[in-house]
């Protein structure tokens, strides 16, 4: 009896230590750089936008902060949006290499509208900050352990009285 139950918990055991193993082995820490086409949807105009991001991607969930671009240069007043994100990520593994990703979090942003400047310096201008939700999906590749490549579409809802999209790509690198 006694050597039944032993047997069983080390077959627990290892089950549950081989488990942990292949959790970890698809996951960790990340950091990452996309770039894109950023679309102002109130004055129907776009640009390119970027992305710095790092976080913690397990197997199925994660969190990410970024620090994101929007486009400047929109009209003749060159507005520049710009801020920085949380997010709370969803990941649905699509075989060994690829995942599809769902994005929920907060925007903190930024839109400075610089009447006059002095060459990167804002003279004259008007500014507008806040924080409003964002929310997005994507497709992750996974090409080593450490290496991936991920695109996605992002929705930035009412910054500055307008939505904003980014679609992008970009490459991320696993610790």
């Amino acid at each position: 009896m006694h050597r039944t139950v032993l047997n069983m918990v080390i077959g627990l055991g290892l089950c549950l230590g081989v488990q942990a193993g292949a959790v970890a082995a698809n996951s960790g820490w990340y950091l990452g750089f996309n770039m894109g086409h950023a679309e102002v949807d109130a004055i129907n105009e776009s640009d390119l936008g970027y992305k710095f991001y790092g976080g913690y991607l397990g197997r199925n969930f994660g969190a990410e902060l970024g620090l994101i671009g929007l486009g400047d240069g929109y009209t003749a007043d060159n507005v520049d949006i710009y801020g920085m994100s949380m997010e709370f990520i969803g990941r649905l593994p699509l075989g060994e290499s690829f995942s599809l990703l769902g994005k929920f979090g907060m925007f903190w942003w930024t839109v400075e509208n610089c009447y006059d400047s002095y060459y990167y310096y804002c003279v004259d201008g008007t500014y507008d900050d806040g924080s409003d939700l964002t929310y997005g999906v994507g497709l992750q590749y996974d090409m080593t352990h450490q290496l991936s490549i991920r695109a996605e579409w992002q929705q930035f809802e009412d910054v500055s009285a307008s939505d904003v999209s980014l679609l992008s790509a970009g490459i991320l690198y696993m610790f």
